[in-house]
């Protein structure tokens, strides 16, 4: 390096870029291109998979309402004729047709909560893992996606647990009576028992993520405990989720075959 005309050192041109003149802004750093390239890629990804999650839930809907509102609109014509029939003798038929048609609309009204569910974890989960990645942060990145996942679990597993529950619930109150009360309380217990156990995993694989394993394995075992305490509840007739008891076997009435 050579001096400057009056014998001085010429100021190295680290120190002006760090302390520019006065008027002058300090040139931008350019981003590292992997960096770039990183976020390019996880936006990329994350706005795919939004577009196709957005998608299925748009079809989802669309056909959920298209068999609701045939249902229902085939229960209405079929409970009208049958209410003209002499002597009420159309109600009993009448009496199974509107609860199949509640039992079909809420089972898929279920299905597509539970599809719903699904999507938005997976969405929650490609976001999180991609976002991390692209940081270079490993362990954000296990833990968003261990994150997403459990909540994937635990929504899916809702939703199930309402499926089952309000299908076999739908079937106790069409067939009526005694053995219906009993089908009924056993679609309760087995509701509690799907959403316990998911809930529970969701809940556990969260935090094993986080690095809490004694935290994640309790939360498990306590899930799989509640679900089972949740079934044996249901069945015997005690909601264990709602501290009371649940519908217990009736007498026949009227419209009802057992």
């Amino acid at each position: 390096m050579k001096k400057n005309i009056d014998g001085t050192w010429p100021t190295p041109f680290s120190v002006i870029r760090a302390h520019p003149a006065p008027g002058q802004a300090a040139p931008a750093a350019k981003k590292n291109i992997v960096s770039r390239g990183a976020g390019a890629a996880s936006s990329g990804v994350n706005t795919t998979v939004g577009a196709t999650t957005g998608l299925v839930n748009t079809v989802g809907d669309s056909a959920t309402s298209g068999i609701n509102t045939g249902v229902n609109a085939a229960t209405g014509v079929v409970g009208n004729g049958l209410d003209r029939l002499p002597g009420g003798a159309g109600k009993p038929v009448k009496h199974v047709t509107d609860n199949v048609g509640k039992t079909v609309t809420g089972a898929s009204d279920n299905l597509y909560h539970t599809a719903g569910a699904t999507t938005k974890g997976v969405q929650g989960t490609v976001s999180k893992t991609t976002g991390a990645l692209s940081k270079g942060d490993v362990r954000g990145t296990v833990a968003g996606a261990t994150s997403g996942v459990g909540n994937t679990v635990k929504g899916a597993g809702k939703g199930l647990g309402n499926t089952v529950g309000d299908g076999l619930g739908g079937v106790g109150k069409t067939v009526g009576g005694p053995v219906g009360g009993v089908v009924g309380n056993v679609g309760k217990g087995a509701s509690n028992a799907v959403s316990g156990i998911t809930g529970g995993l969701g809940d556990g694989v969260g935090k094993l993520g986080k690095g809490d394993v004694i935290g994640g394995v309790g939360s498990t075992l306590g899930g799989v405990g509640k679900g089972v305490g949740g079934l044996l509840s249901g069945v015997t007739g005690y909601g264990q989720n709602e501290g009371e008891k649940v519908d217990a076997p009736e007498g026949k009435k009227e419209g009802q075959f057992f």
